[in-house]
């Protein structure tokens, strides 16, 4: 079947799949080859799924984004062909969860313009996969994620180990399956000593 080329990515990826990421990038293999494998163990509903904090510390909410045909084509698979529905009026459900959960965190402001944006400029009939490759790389952008993991790659073996012992020592992911927005908002450019961490906390 063919209907887009975009790769696919998921909605608002996990810190513990962004830390299987960074590190699986270290180690010279290819974003595409990279995230198919990490894709390959989802079912295809969590591609359009992640939970974030839930606010004033109440339980964690999850966000889900709409597929035209509903459940029945997300069941099915083919993601390259989902389009987003505007059921639910869900990008304002999403936007206001992040800013009730989020608002506070001390990089908020500094992230969430540009995740607003996409959020906000997804539309029905775009597809799933031009969606959510523009929102993953408007974050990648901002925190200079690739120019990060060829600046790590070309450290000589001492200054790589020093990273490390940093990032060991900053590391603490509390809810490793939350989008990893939680970390961004949270520590903002710091969030790489947490995506370099230990990938078993």
């Amino acid at each position: 079947m063919e209907c887009g080329e975009s790769m696919i990515l998921p909605y608002l990826p996990s810190t513990a799949m962004m830390r299987g990421y960074v590190r699986q990038r270290l180690e010279g293999d290819s974003r595409i080859r990279v995230w198919r494998g990490l894709l390959g163990s989802l079912r295809p509903r969590d591609l359009t799924r992640r939970e974030i904090a839930g606010a004033h510390g109440q339980r964690p909410v999850l966000l889900t984004v709409p597929i035209k045909g509903g459940a029945g084509i997300v069941k099915r698979g083919y993601p390259e062909c989902w389009t987003l529905s505007d059921h639910g009026r869900w990008r304002m459900m999403h936007l206001g969860a992040m800013e009730a959960a989020y608002g506070a965190a001390p990089y908020f402001d500094h992230f969430y313009p540009a995740i607003r944006s996409v959020i906000t400029e997804a539309h029905e009939g775009m597809p799933f996969a031009d969606f959510t490759s523009r929102l993953y790389t408007s974050l990648e952008d901002i925190l200079g994620l690739e120019s990060i993991i060829e600046y790590l790659r070309n450290m000589n073996d001492a200054e790589y180990q020093r990273v490390m012992v940093y990032a060991r020592e900053k590391t603490v992911v509390e809810y490793a399956d939350l989008s990893f927005l939680d970390v961004i908002f949270r520590k903002g450019l710091e969030s790489i000593f947490t995506l370099l961490g230990d990938s078993d906390c």
